[in-house]
């Protein structure tokens, strides 16, 4: 019977009956483990911490037929301050569906695994929405970098959709970007992080731009990401 050691972050959580739970698992070597805990309602409550959805653990796991079973269990980090912040927990919980329709099951994923934890991190700590909005925003930006999708500044404010870049005419895949949106997209591209605070964009304006980076990966990817139905600012 095979057997792991793994830490890692539950992205995704289903109740299959009224005693059991199937988790997804994300971590850096395998990518996502489904892992079926039987009887998680009458586990203590460390287990039931462990193995809800937004927590981070080190897990003993072992495989019989379709799904892994957790054995052993350490909670290392339950982000229990993003979980009593609505505005932290909805977009830490995008972010996880976001990883959840990127990665795949037995796919080695250890940079993508980092910065996700230094993201949730982050959030974490950070106190001004703003600024939770802008390490959202570089957190897209790397997934885009990690998925081999660049982003490329030129003269004029028309994005393409399809190659990444910024043009001057508009083409079929173009939308019109405001100056204040190519202005905060080169000073991603170039990791100026002290640059995106001193642009003291309102938090709409951020939300736009992160907008274009999800529709940039929706468009290549073929995914339906929307940040503003998620926090609820679109029906």
């Amino acid at each position: 019977m095979e057997e792991l050691k793994v830490e890692g972050l539950v992205i995704n959580k289903e109740e299959i009956n009224e005693n059991d739970r199937i988790i997804t698992i994300f971590e850096e070597n395998r990518g996502k483990i489904k892992v079926l805990i039987k009887g998680i309602r009458k586990s203590k409550n460390r287990e039931i911490y462990a193995s809800d959805i937004l927590v981070l653990g080190d897990y003993i796991l072992k495989k019989k037929g379709e799904y892994f079973y957790n054995t052993s269990l350490q909670l290392k980090n339950p982000f229990f301050s993003i979980k009593s912040n609505f505005f932290k927990l909805e977009l830490s919980l995008y972010i996880l569906i976001v990883i959840d329709k990127i990665t795949f099951e037995n796919i080695e994923s250890k940079k993508l695994y980092k910065l996700v934890i230094n993201t949730l991190n982050a959030i974490q700590e950070e106190k001004s929405k703003n600024k939770v909005l802008i390490i959202l925003s570089y957190f897209f930006y790397k997934i885009l970098c990690y998925e081999g999708l660049k982003i490329s500044t030129g003269s004029g404010l028309f994005f393409n959709m399809k190659e990444g870049s910024i043009q001057e005419k508009k083409s079929e895949e173009g939308i019109l970007l405001f100056d204040y949106q190519k202005e905060y997209l080169k000073r991603l591209i170039s990791i100026d992080i002290k640059g995106l605070y001193e642009l003291e964009l309102d938090n709409n304006k951020i939300i736009s731009v992160i907008s274009i980076l999800e529709n940039f990966l929706n468009y290549n990817l073929f995914l339906e990401l929307n940040i503003k139905k998620h926090l609820g600012e679109e029906k």
